[in-house]
C-alpha cells in the first residue's frame, strides 16, 4: 500500500505518498469533485511518516522517506515551453554537498526524462530514454567533475529563485543537443574534460567512455557477471548488446 504521508494545497494540490510525489492540477477554482479528479506523478523520492511538508517561498519542503534528507519539490503543471513540464528539486541528503536538479519532460511513467544537477564538485546530465512496457530502463548520463570545464556551468541557485521560462527553454535545448546513443558518442568528445565521463546502461550491460590523459578510455560491462572488455572492442560489445 502506498500510504499518503501529507496533503499540501498551493497552486494545486500536492500529494506524498511513501513512494513518490503527486499532484491534483486545477486549472481554474472549481472544486474537487469525484467526477474530475485526475492526479498526475510528478517524482518517485517518497516522504517520511509523520512528518508534514510545510511551504517555502520557492516551493515544498518535505523529508524523504529515510529520514535523513531534506528536500524541496517545485513543479510546473502546465508545460513551460512547448509541451515540456520543469520539475526543480533541491536537496540536503548529504549536508556537506548539497544538489539541485532540473527536471525536464512529460513525467509520464514511458516518458523520456532529462535531467541536468549540479553539486559542490560536479554537474551532470541524465536522460532517462522513453521506453515502452516491454522493454528495459536506457539511461545515458555525463559526469563533468573537472573544474575547468565551462559547458553546461549553470547557476541554478539563481534560476530557482527566477524559473524564467526562456531560460528554462535554453538550457533544455543545450542539454538536448547531446548525444545520447552509443553510436554517436564521438560527437560528445569535446565535451569531456579530464577525468570527465559518459556512460550509457540498461540492467544487464553498462557502457563507460572517460578522457583520461588526453585520451578516451572505453570500457563494457557485463553487469551479472561483472566482466570488462577493454577499448574497441568493448565499444563493439556494447554497440551490439545496447544499441538493437
Amino acid at each position: 500500500v502506498n500510504a499518503v504521508t501529507g496533503l499540501f494545497s498551493g497552486r494545486d494540490l500536492q500529494i506524498f505518498t511513501k513512494g513518490g510525489e503527486f499532484f491534483l492540477p486545477q486549472s481554474d477554482l472549481d472544486p474537487i469533485t469525484p467526477g474530475n479528479v485526475v492526479i498526475q506523478g510528478a517524482t518517485k523520492r517518497g516522504s517520511k511518516e509523520g512528518i508534514k511538508p510545510v511551504g517555502a517561498e520557492s516551493g515544498t519542503m518535505f523529508i524523504q522517506r529515510s529520514g535523513k534528507s531534506l528536500r524541496e519539490f517545485l513543479f510546473s503543471v502546465d508545460p513551460v515551453f512547448g509541451d515540456t513540464k520543469v520539475a526543480l528539486e533541491y536537496s540536503e541528503s548529504n549536508p556537506d554537498t548539497p544538489y539541485r536538479h532540473i527536471d525536464f519532460g512529460l513525467f509520464t511513467e514511458l516518458s523520456e526524462l532529462t535531467r541536468y544537477r549540479e553539486d559542490v564538485t560536479s554537474r551532470g546530465i541524465v536522460v532517462f530514454l522513453e521506453k515502452t512496457a516491454e522493454t528495459q530502463s536506457d539511461v545515458f548520463n555525463m559526469d563533468l567533475n573537472n573544474q575547468n570545464n565551462g559547458y553546461f556551468d549553470e547557476d541554478l541557485e539563481r534560476i530557482f529563485l527566477s524559473r524564467d521560462p526562456a531560460e528554462l527553454a535554453s538550457i533544455f535545448v543545450d542539454l538536448d543537443s547531446v548525444k545520447t546513443i552509443i553510436s554517436n558518442f564521438e560527437d560528445n568528445h569535446y565535451l569531456l574534460y579530464e577525468n570527465d565521463y559518459q556512460q550509457f546502461s540498461n540492467p544487464s550491460w553498462r557502457y563507460y567512455e572517460g578522457r583520461r590523459d588526453s585520451s578516451i578510455y572505453m570500457e563494457c560491462i557485463e553487469v551479472e557477471t561483472n566482466s570488462i572488455t577493454l577499448g574497441m572492442d568493448g565499444y563493439e560489445l556494447c554497440l551490439s548488446k545496447l544499441e538493437q
